[in-house]
């Protein structure tokens, strides 16, 4: 499968990976499959993930991708440098005026506005969460088929983990860690998490000297991160995993918090929950986001959208 081309892709698009592990999931390789699919998702239920996503992200990783990155200082550098990249080519950023409406005139865009001014403009990017679109647009101007799949996507959730360390065994800095939690109560029965050390190396800027940071995560839904008692076995599961890679951890521990998130990826990437489009049926209206269907999942997949956007502009047939 992983040097099957995009055809036969295409067609195990709509085959789950239970299907495909009950199929081929022997041994290591019945837990291998558990795991990655479960990981590249940030879903833990494997009837709904499609195993051509799956192997199409697993072909990527054997083509030298990276499953995790950082960026030197954080994710804020990125926004820096955007809102640079904006100011030097003359454009202008307007601070807490958010935009109350993207009007639509015969299928096409025509302007934005804010509470207090309209502005006049053919193409508008929309990066808030997908399900909130028509807040912004009147969905009259879409087919209601496009409304209802827009409205009916879901997203994925976690819960995650910060733990600021001191001591930490130098073997251990830039490497990521996955573990599976059995039976822990969530929908899909098992629970896949990551303890991730990349942020620990001290170039990428995200910590003190002499000082490290290392991220985790555990995979839920929505619902289950709103979940007081689900969120307790999760944080317990991620605890323990800690605690298998540096034992006796809470000694040199000098800080944890754990955020539980509602939106880890702003819409799952599933058989039955297809990721929409960069750009929609409205002539100049844009996605951009973790919300559409672009490589990755979250901020990989927010990024790889607004690539793909750029090339769309000057190929106007890349997305025909």
């Amino acid at each position: 499968l992983l040097v099957s081309n995009e055809k036969t892709m295409k067609q195990l698009d709509a085959v789950s990976m239970s299907a495909t592990i009950n199929r081929y999931g022997r041994g290591v390789m019945k837990l291998v499959l558990e795991v990655f699919s479960r990981a590249i998702t940030t879903v833990n239920d494997l009837s709904v993930i499609s195993t051509g996503e799956m192997f199409r992200s697993q072909k990527n990783l054997l083509r030298g991708s990276k499953p995790v990155g950082y960026p030197v200082q954080g994710l804020q550098n990125i926004y820096s440098k955007l809102a640079n990249a904006i100011t030097q080519n003359n454009g202008n950023i307007y601070l807490d005026t958010p935009i109350t409406e993207i009007k639509i005139k015969e299928g096409k865009v025509t302007g934005v506005s804010t509470k207090d001014d309209v502005y006049s403009t053919s193409i508008a990017v929309s990066n808030v969460l997908v399900q909130d679109l028509f807040q912004l647009c009147d969905e009259k101007h879409f087919s209601q088929k496009y409304v209802q799949n827009i409205k009916s996507l879901n997203g994925t959730g976690s819960l995650c983990a910060y733990y600021a360390l001191e001591n930490v065994d130098p073997s251990l800095l830039g490497k990521a860690f996955l573990f599976i939690e059995r039976d822990c109560g969530v929908v899909g029965g098992d629970a896949v998490g990551m303890i991730d050390f990349m942020s620990a190396l001290p170039t990428s800027g995200l910590a003190p000297k002499d000082k490290s940071l290392i991220q985790a995560y555990v995979i839920c839904t929505p619902e289950e991160a709103r979940s007081k008692p689900i969120l307790e076995k999760l944080k317990k599961a991620m605890d323990n995993s800690m605690e298998r890679l540096i034992p006796g951890f809470q000694k040199h521990l000098l800080w944890a918090v754990y955020p539980a998130i509602w939106h880890l990826d702003g819409v799952a990437k599933t058989i039955d929950n297809v990721k929409p489009q960069i750009k929609t049926p409205i002539e100049g209206l844009y996605l951009v986001g973790d919300c559409v269907k672009a490589p990755g999942i979250g901020i990989n997949c927010a990024i790889n959208s607004a690539n793909m956007l750029q090339q769309s502009f000057s190929d106007e047939s890349y997305f025909t």
